[in-house]
């Protein structure tokens, strides 16, 4: 049984009279690589690190004030933020001396990967950077402004352990720094149940995520020794409602439908709750056992946090699907996605410095502008 979500949308025919702007090569066709879908142009070469725009005369792309990721770590070559293509910058120090930039089994195509060995229950020892809470060292402050706030995140990890861990908490949202720690959320893959769940703290209260509550037993992975490319989604609730969202998309894989809801934060809670759950953003823990905190090492690949669901993406999903959805046959379908920075965002242009990312070729990889969740256009795919 496969329950899923498509949007397919292409953009209409244009009418240009005079002469055409230089960038704009035809209202279709082929250019620098790249076949657009209808209504879109193009300009530039679609091939990685080069600067390359989509623009679509019928708009709809939506505008971003801020089209720089918010967080942008590749993690390939230093612990530290791009220096170019990232609002915040930053550089993560090491929780222990086991956390380095290894050279050992780095995603396709990135010189390296941030390779630590947890240590268990170890607290800050257990995570890559740092313990979780009011003390911990986060990724960047989300800086929500309140309900409807919105959040993305695009992550790359992977286990070399020698068993599949246990209690694996993927990445978390929590208030930081601050005495009172609650409202938390967080993914996590328990090796007893099998099952991905995720969880608001300390509400635990939630609407139509499925017949599973809020365990996702069919998503892809975790696989040993195998990169896999995660999304989250996140907008803040209103207090005392239960309209929040937060959501865990593994290689296109939807852990709960599009109408999932969470009561993210309530009034009169024991210990009190902060308003916003949207704060600080942290790569998490692997706790219990195992790893066995000697050999068993985890790696993280390129990370990015941002504060917009307007995003850019390539993908070897075909046809002009974009996939939002769940399936009870995880590995019937699985995608290979890539995130691009953005360097400019109108609702008629897209422009992105390309990152080719895990994929062998871009000859039929389709770029998608994502305009909100569950929303996605078409732009054309790579010839």
């Amino acid at each position: 049984m496969v329950t899923r979500r498509t949007v397919l949308q292409h953009g209409g025919s244009i009418a240009l009279f005079g002469s055409l702007p230089s960038w704009i090569p035809s209202a279709r066709g082929s250019s620098g690589g790249f076949t657009s879908a209808p209504g879109v142009t193009t300009s530039g070469t679609f091939a990685d690190g080069q600067s390359f725009s989509f623009h679509r005369a019928a708009g709809g792309l939506g505008a971003r004030a801020q089209p720089l990721w918010l967080a942008y770590y590749p993690f390939e070559k230093d612990l530290s933020t791009h220096p170019t293509l990232s609002r915040t910058h930053n550089t993560m120090v090491p929780a222990t001396t086991n956390t380095v930039i290894s050279t050992l089994n780095p995603p396709k195509n990135a010189p390296g990967s941030v390779a630590y060995i947890p240590v268990p229950a170890g607290g800050h020892k257990a995570s890559a950077f740092s313990n979780n809470g009011a003390s911990a060292q986060m990724l960047c402050d989300l800086h929500s402004t309140g309900p409807g706030f919105k959040m993305y995140s695009f992550q790359k990890r992977r286990w070399d352990f020698a068993n599949v861990p246990n209690n694996d908490k993927l990445f978390r949202v929590w208030p930081n720094p601050d005495s009172v720690g609650y409202p938390d959320a967080y993914f996590a893959y328990l090796q007893s149940t099998g099952e991905f769940n995720g969880n608001v703290g300390l509400t635990n209260t939630h609407a139509a995520l499925g017949v599973h509550s809020n365990f996702a037993p069919s998503m892809p992975g975790p696989v040993l020794h195998t990169w896999h490319t995660d999304e989250f989604y996140g907008q803040e609730g209103t207090p005392n409602h239960t309209d929040g969202i937060w959501n865990f998309i593994r290689q296109g894989v939807m852990a709960y439908p599009l109408a999932g809801r969470w009561l993210m934060s309530a009034t009169g809670r024991n210990p009190p709750q902060n308003t916003n759950l949207f704060r600080g953003a942290f790569l998490d823990e692997v706790t219990n056992s195992p790893p066995n905190g000697t050999t068993d090492t985890a790696r993280t690949g390129v990370t990015v946090i941002d504060d917009s669901w307007l995003q850019l993406i390539l993908t070897d999903e075909t046809g002009g699907v974009y996939h939002w959805g769940q399936t009870s046959t995880p590995q019937a379908f699985v995608s290979n996605r890539e995130a691009q920075p953005q360097t400019l965002r109108t609702d008629t242009q897209v422009s992105i410095t390309i990152r080719k990312g895990s994929f062998s070729s871009l000859s039929g990889i389709s770029a998608y502008a994502l305009t909100g969740y569950g929303s996605a256009i078409y732009l054309g795919v790579g010839s």
